[in-house]
């Protein structure tokens, strides 16, 4: 029959239905990604965090953003040399980061700096 001749001609595969199934399986897996995307994706508008750069043996920069707005909450940016954050003998820098340190103007980040390092340390 013309129908085995045509399965047969394509290796088994019907073209139509494989391209179709193809086509499904690629819409399914964009509709996973965008589901997983959504679900594991930060949504909130604002996070604190800081970047470092500029580092060398002896000193380093720092972008910290700040609060977006007055929620009275106390923070600091430390860097200390224990990872015991609390204790005030080994930080080596210790700046308060609340909401009236920042400005819109610069999107609420503030440029911190240190040059006091000890080389090799950590």
């Amino acid at each position: 029959s013309s129908f085995k001749s045509k399965w047969n001609e394509n290796g088994g595969f019907n073209l139509l239905t494989y391209t179709f199934l193809q086509l499904l399986f690629a819409i399914l897996m964009f509709i996973i990604s965008v589901i997983i995307t959504h679900t594991n994706y930060n949504r909130a508008p604002y996070r604190n965090w800081a970047l470092a750069g500029g580092v060398t043996s002896t000193s380093a920069e720092f972008r910290v953003r700040g609060p977006q707005s007055n929620d009275n909450l106390r923070r600091e940016f430390v860097l200390s040399s224990n990872t015991n954050l609390g204790i005030a003998k080994d930080q080596i820098l210790n700046v308060p980061v609340s909401y009236t340190d920042y400005s819109e103007d610069e999107h609420f980040v503030k440029k911190l700096s240190i040059d006091s390092l000890e080389p090799l340390t950590t």
